[in-house]
C-alpha cells in the first residue's frame, strides 16, 4: 500500500504534520475496496482523485452493511484528533 495514491489520508497529501494514526486512514480504505472491489476515491486522474480524499467524497453502493458504512466513515476521517479506536466487538460483528 506504501506509495500507492489511493490510501494516501488527506493529512499527507495537504502536507499536514500526522502520526502512525493515519495508518488508520489506510485500514478504512482497504475496507471499502474489500467490500467495493475498488477504491473509494477513485476517479479518472491523479488531481481528481487527490480532492476526492481531501473532501473525504465518500459514497458507497447499495450493498454495503450499515454497519460497515459506520465503521469505514469513523475511521476515514480527516483530522488526527477525530481518529477514534472503533474496531470492538460489537462492531466487527455487525459487518
Amino acid at each position: 500500500m506504501c506509495g500507492t495514491l489511493d490510501y494516501l489520508p488527506p493529512e499527507m497529501i495537504e502536507g499536514r504534520a500526522h502520526d502512525e494514526k493515519v495508518d488508520l486512514w489506510c485500514l478504512g480504505v482497504l475496507c471499502y475496496e474489500f467490500l467495493c472491489g475498488k477504491p473509494p476515491f477513485e476517479a479518472e486522474g491523479n488531481t481528481e482523485t487527490y480532492r476526492r480524499i481531501s473532501k473525504v467524497d465518500l459514497h458507497f453502493p447499495p450493498h454495503v452493511s450499515g454497519g460497515a458504512k459506520d465503521l469505514i466513515t469513523k475511521v476515514l476521517v480527516v483530522f488526527l484528533r477525530e481518529y477514534v479506536t472503533v474496531v470492538t466487538p460489537s462492531v466487527i460483528s455487525q459487518l
